[in-house]
């Protein structure tokens, strides 16, 4: 059990991660939207870093949250952020912005690519310098940006009914990867209410689609896509 309560003015900057994975799947909403915008608003005013996401702030104050574990950057919750806003249509700028503050700090600051953390320091810390690597080694908290790909591209997938649907959210022209179980794809679209086009890019060919939509526009009839560069356009 924690020895400290974590109290009612507690802001846990990745509290709503199960949300993140709803969301790929299509189990949403586990809590409304509106509660997910307001906390995602919070976590930037009383989180935020130069380096990224506070693990915790509001257990303790002054010199005692300077100094706790609470002060640590949680290298999930950049990510997760951007995932959460691109799903409730949040800025896509500002979005990508949020992931890339810890993405950056990492790949041009500490130079480390394949031994990302998954907790490094906070900020004031005498013990943990600011930004550095403390705990968990080789960890995979930051592969959590993989769910940002679907946020971008709106995408659904239902692999038991076959069904697939998209709901982009930037404006053409866009080429936009497309990570199914085996299979890679791009989605595009050159200009504005023009047709998209899903192209099989790589891996396992992509056989039992059933329903595919992008914006509400319905591809009649998908069929198996094998080859590589074979595609399906619609709309």
């Amino acid at each position: 059990p924690n020895p400290t309560p974590v109290g009612a003015n507690a802001i846990m900057a990745d509290c709503t991660y199960a949300n993140v994975l709803a969301d790929s799947l299509g189990l949403s909403p586990l809590t409304t939207d509106s509660q997910i915008v307001k906390h995602l608003n919070k976590v930037v005013e009383a989180n935020d870093s130069p380096y990224g996401f506070i693990v915790q702030t509001g257990r303790y104050s002054g010199e005692a949250q300077t100094r706790s574990g609470d002060n640590s950057l949680w290298m999930m919750a950049n990510p997760n952020w951007a995932t959460l806003s691109l799903r409730r249509g949040g800025t896509v700028g500002y979005a990508m912005e949020i992931m890339g503050k810890t993405l950056r700090w990492w790949r041009e600051d500490i130079k480390d690519q394949w031994n990302v953390a998954a907790v490094a320091g906070g900020v004031g810390n005498p013990a943990q310098p600011a930004g550095s690597p403390q705990a968990n080694s080789h960890y995979g908290y930051h592969m959590t940006m993989w769910h940002t790909v679907s946020a971008l591209t709106g995408q659904l997938y239902d692999a038991p009914t076959g069904k697939l649907s998209f709901a982009p959210r930037l404006r053409p022209p866009y080429t936009l990867p497309v990570l199914l179980p085996g299979s890679v794809l791009t989605l595009s679209q050159q200009r504005t209410q023009g047709p998209f086009t899903l192209r099989f890019e790589g891996g396992t060919p992509l056989m039992q689609l059933t329903t595919l939509s992008a914006n509400g526009h319905m591809m009649r009839n998908p069929r198996p896509l094998s080859m590589l560069g074979e595609a399906m356009v619609w709309g």
